[in-house]
């Protein structure tokens, strides 16, 4: 309100903002709600300057005074009585403008829609290609939530945390195979929200987008030994969002074979955890891996794209 009182709190999701539908209680019948094409509730389109920021006024902007002006001097230049619109030039007020601000895009992936991979079969198709003379690379690539913010931490029960992935290659003349393989919770993020382990699964991860990513050459024995790991693993592990979650599953598998100069990343305490060492997260991975282009280590291993890219597709599952 006005007196700065919660008159009321609600996510948000495509602009449409749940508590103002309370009846409309289940997907279907939201999906109504906004059937056609229209704005969404909610569209922050800027913000205006404190009254000390060039004496340029609110008033002068959204032109209160014209909702209670009859005489036909709304102070936005129109003439005629009962002004009844916004002020047609909204910056006479003092020469300063309004400050306008870019959208922020925030990535979101709807976890129960994304199908289920058998990781045993993804990996069965770098069988197919030769040892002898083969090129093998991993990948860990970063997904922040909000590509320009790599510090905005995304509140976990309203949308994605973000996202860490394994790109997998391996090439040999003119065969060539690569997987991207995710881990992610079988349930939506707010089941996540648990602070006990809930089954996981891996999902292919093609052309998923990315900020940040380092690239490692493992030998082809170290290569078939990392796959080994990754089948071990999916043995048992089960999806924890601030003790085992999909960032932890690729530094343990990119860091299998990686020796003593182990991927770091700092870690951060999430709304919720209970982790006491802190939470790997994928800002964490994205910082890391901005601070070692600053200090140029392994800069030909390093891929960060001005703002996002797109990794390409994969191969597939094979018998």
């Amino acid at each position: 309100s006005l007196k700065r009182k919660l008159i009321v709190a609600s996510i948000i999701y495509d602009g449409y903002v749940s508590a103002f539908h309370q009846y409309f209680n289940n997907s279907t019948a939201k999906s109504t709600v906004v059937i056609f094409p229209l704005m969404p509730e909610v569209v922050l389109i800027s913000s205006y300057p404190s009254s000390g920021d060039g004496g340029w006024s609110y008033s002068s902007w959204f032109n209160l005074i014209s909702f209670f002006n009859d005489a036909g001097t709304d102070g936005g230049g129109g003439g005629g009585g009962g002004s009844y619109y916004f002020d047609s030039n909204p910056y006479t007020g003092g020469g300063s403008t309004p400050n306008e601000d870019e959208p922020i895009y925030i990535d979101y992936e709807q976890v129960e829609n994304l199908a289920a991979i058998d990781l045993k079969k993804y990996i069965n198709c770098f069988s197919s290609i030769s040892d002898v003379g083969a090129t093998c690379t991993i990948r860990i690539l970063a997904d922040i939530p909000v590509d320009k913010d790599p510090n905005a931490f995304f509140n976990w029960e309203n949308g994605s945390p973000g996202h860490v992935f394994l790109q997998i290659t391996k090439v040999n003349g003119n065969q060539f195979v690569q997987q991207n393989i995710g881990f992610y919770p079988v349930q939506g993020w707010k089941t996540g929200l648990t602070p006990a382990p809930i089954d996981g699964k891996f999902v292919d991860n093609k052309e998923h987008e990315f900020n940040a990513s380092l690239s490692m050459n493992l030998t082809p024995d170290q290569f078939q030994s990392t796959l080994t790991h990754m089948q071990y693993l999916a043995n048992f592990i089960k999806y924890d969002i601030d003790d085992y979650n999909c960032t932890d599953f690729a530094l343990e598998v990119f860091n299998y074979k990686r020796g003593g100069n182990q991927l770091l990343i700092p870690k951060y305490d999430i709304p919720g955890g209970a982790a006491p060492a802190g939470t790997a997260t994928p800002q964490g991975l994205f910082q890391k891996l901005m601070t070692m282009k600053s200090q140029s280590v392994e800069l030909s291993n390093l891929s960060i794209p001005g703002v996002k890219g797109f990794v390409g597709t994969s191969k597939g599952p094979c018998n």
